[in-house]
């Protein structure tokens, strides 16, 4: 299904930049697309900056349900929505192959923001449906929107009400994929001529392309999300804007391995490559020498060559019992029911279900606006975030030590976030434009691991 999606683009795409001679020669304007993306209401087109936007229609036409799906349409972004640790909680953003180490809020390269504010947790479980666009802005933007966005920033701009009361209902179903499906519907307009509200809500059931080795469905992503958006524009020189989303999600499974044992892998003792390099100590600068031969290795190996996935191997199951768990059953098992004393006092980090998988909440609130002081935009924004998660999961990621076997691990994180900001900009059509702000943000983060 997601790959007649991505044929559907590349022939809209195909048609809308391939116009006919007689209309090349009319010398139409480009529509005006209006973005933010300088902290200010500017033309796209005469700004200079690399930025990529998408409005609610695009998306819709494309399919992009994920941040995962931006990056088939938007050239120079990576945006992995899972990782390895955290599940769906800390996604990767990479733009134009610029990378970090370690993958956390606080070491990203690029990041996400809602609306301006900072996005360190829950990233990827954050609706895209009810969006008036996406602006993608690549190279160092830290001018603008501060700390982690040193190659480039991605920002959500939720949906407001309308003139009129319209509304829209999506029903999407797939019996394919282990029966996916999506329903949303949203609603919004005005309540006064000064106040308008907009609603929107969603259920999303998504992947399921895979089977443990038991059979059960694997990689299964279910989301249900809620957002709204409250408006008041005085007619004069105030504007006022109160937005927030919440979403509550659950996979059974993020993540898989590849067989050394397949078509590009030899087994034990049977790879007689010889690598040499240098060990070194970060701290001192010293550079130890070091030799590995690959032919006295106890496990099979690639040999050299980088996997190419023709081998991929899923979990043995998602409902490991005593007999399945490898080392320290009983306190492994134990994992999947129960949630790590530190962090039971935080609502949003759920107990297990009794499987791997993994279970994200995440929700904001914030009230944003501008006022005009003389030809000066006063603009302001503060905002309150949290979310949670419980990942269960299995280390072995499908090649195990021993058939039928789950090393069974779990991750806990809460964290909750602040932000604050206050700008003062100068009118847009003098030849001497400034912009001069500050910006305030703080975050209670809290990691547990089990067993």
């Amino acid at each position: 299904m997601k790959k007649s999606r991505l044929l559907v683009v590349g022939m809209l795409a195909s048609i809308a930049y391939s116009p006919a001679p007689s209309v090349q020669a009319q010398g139409l304007a480009l529509e005006e697309i209006v973005v933010t993306a300088r902290k200010r209401d500017e033309n796209i087109y005469e700004i200079p900056v690399s930025v990529s936007a998408f409005n609610n229609m695009a998306l819709q036409r494309a399919g992009i349900r994920n941040p995962d799906d931006l990056s088939a349409l938007t050239a120079g972004l990576d945006f992995i929505g899972t990782s390895a640790t955290g599940s769906r909680q800390n996604p990767s953003i990479r733009f134009r192959g610029l990378n970090q180490q370690i993958i956390t809020p606080s070491t990203q390269t690029g990041a996400l923001f809602w609306d301006g504010s900072f996005v360190a947790a829950g990233g990827a479980i954050i609706p895209l449906g009810d969006l008036e666009r996406v602006e993608i802005i690549k190279g160092p933007q830290t001018a603008y929107f501060g700390r982690n966005t040193f190659s480039g920033a991605v920002n959500y701009i939720p949906k407001t009400a309308g003139d009129e009361w319209a509304g829209e209902i999506n029903l999407d179903y797939s019996p394919s994929q282990s029966d996916e499906y999506n329903v949303s519907v949203g609603i919004g307009g005005p309540i006064t001529d000064k106040v308008g509200i907009r609603l929107y809500g969603s259920k999303n059931r998504d992947g399921g392309d895979f089977n443990t080795k038991v059979g059960d469905a694997y990689a299964v992503f279910k989301d249900t999300s809620f957002q709204g958006t409250l408006t008041y524009d005085s007619g004069e020189k105030l504007n006022l804007k109160v937005s927030g989303y919440y979403t509550d999600a659950i996979d059974n499974g993020t993540g898989a391995g590849v067989g050394s044992l397949g078509p590009d892998g030899k087994g034990p003792g049977q790879c007689n490559k010889v690598f040499n390099g240098e060990l070194l100590d970060v701290v001192s600068g010293t550079k130890t020498p070091f030799t590995r031969d690959f032919s006295t290795l106890g496990f099979a190996t690639f040999c050299g060559i980088y996997p190419n996935g023709e081998n991929l191997q899923l979990p043995f199951t998602t409902k490991p019992g005593p007999q399945n768990s490898f080392l320290e059953f009983q306190q492994r098992t134990a994992t999947m029911t129960i949630i790590h004393p530190y962090m039971q006092k935080y609502g949003m980090v759920k107990a297990g279900t009794g499987e791997l998988n993994g279970q994200q909440e995440t929700y904001r609130l914030q009230l944003s606006g501008d006022y005009e002081i003389g030809n000066h935009l006063l603009s302001f924004k503060a905002s309150r975030s949290a979310s949670g998660t419980n990942d269960v999961r299995s280390f072995f990621y499908g090649v195990p030590v021993a058939p039928g076997l789950e090393f069974i691990v779990g991750t806990e994180l809460y964290t909750r976030e602040t932000f604050y900001e206050v700008r003062v900009a100068s009118p847009q059509d003098q030849r001497l434009r400034y912009m001069i702000g500050v910006s305030d943000y703080g975050q209670r983060y809290r990691q547990a691991n089990g067993p």
